[in-house]
Formats: structure tokens, sequence, C-alpha cells
């Protein structure tokens, strides 16, 4: 009987740190993330240039012939269907 009572002792510490664990992994990590992309990015002034470079009518002309482009390319390749066996 004690060693049933030992075995149900360590399970319970054993629930506690996983949940404990579990809190952790999906409160604390998401805040640092979440924390980490508040601050000036290394690409924040290369896309800045960019996009004050492309508007107007660079920007319409870029839009169109991609758009154009994507078209182009899905339309001439192969729409295969995978069914799995």
């Amino acid at each position: 009987m004690k060693r049933l009572k030992d075995f149900r002792t360590a399970l319970r510490r054993l629930a506690l740190r996983v949940a404990c664990a579990y809190g952790v992994v999906t409160i604390a990590w998401p805040l640092r993330v979440f924390a980490s992309t508040t601050g000036i990015l290394p690409w924040d002034a290369p896309l800045t240039t960019l996009q004050n470079d492309l508007q107007g009518p660079v920007a319409h002309a870029i839009t169109t012939s991609a758009i154009i482009g994507t078209g182009i390319l899905w339309s001439v390749s192969e729409h295969v269907r995978h069914v799995g066996a």
C-alpha cells in the first residue's frame, strides 16, 4: 500500500512539472517572440526604401506584370491531382 501511495505522489509531482512546462511553452515563449518583434529589424530600412520607390505608375506596372506572369506560369504548368494509394 505504501508503494502505491509513493507512486501516486510521484505521479502528481510529474503532472505538476509537466503542467508547469506546458505553461512556460504556451505563455512565456510566445511573449518573448512578440517582445522581440517590436524593435527595429535589420530588413526594415531596405523594405521601407523599396516601398517608397514602388509608388505610382512603377508599382502598377510591376504588379500588372507579376499578375500576368503568374497567370501564364499557372496556365502552362501541369495540374496533376495526386491521390493517396
